[in-house]
């Protein structure tokens, strides 16, 4: 899709979803180590929230805007794990289960926040000031993946 017709998109819209599919990812905390008198802080290359976020830029770039995004945004983050075992009985509801267990929310967020404003989505993301995070447990047979729903805001609210 061209630049024009994405920047068409957002004037009309100011806002768009999209499904990245995969098992979510939290962000990992940095690491600390002793380098001789002073502590190095890393994150480790290796970790797998690494494969998530490209997954996350992947099925992010058609929807992206032609400029970075300016002003308050809303974004909404619905994140759907795979079951475990335990909830795939028969008397287990088929539908989608609220996720109670870890990762953690704020940490779910982060991982697709910094994410999305590495990949140039709006120039930082404390413009985030607004938005739902849900987890679930996906439906009998579904696919585990996150929905993500970015819109300006305008004006006071």
């Amino acid at each position: 899709m061209s630049a024009d017709n994405k920047a068409a998109r957002w004037a009309e819209a100011s806002a768009c979803e999209f499904r990245v599919n995969g098992d979510p990812i939290a962000q990992p905390r940095p690491r600390a180590r002793n380098a001789g008198a002073h502590a190095r802080v890393y994150s480790p290359q290796s970790h797998p929230v690494y494969a998530w976020r490209a997954a996350i830029v992947e099925a992010a770039a058609p929807h992206k805007p032609a400029e970075p995004l300016t002003g308050p945004l809303r974004v909404n983050l619905r994140f759907y794990f795979r079951r475990p075992q335990r909830l795939l009985r028969k008397c287990d509801p088929a539908g989608r289960i609220w996720h109670t267990g870890k990762p953690d929310r704020d940490n779910l967020d982060k991982a697709v926040l910094d994410c999305l404003t590495d990949a140039g989505w709006w120039a930082d993301d404390s413009q985030v000031c607004a938005g739902e995070l849900t987890k679930f447990y996906v439906h009998k047979g579904g696919t585990p993946g996150l929905v993500v729903f970015v819109q300006e805001l305008g004006g006071e609210k």
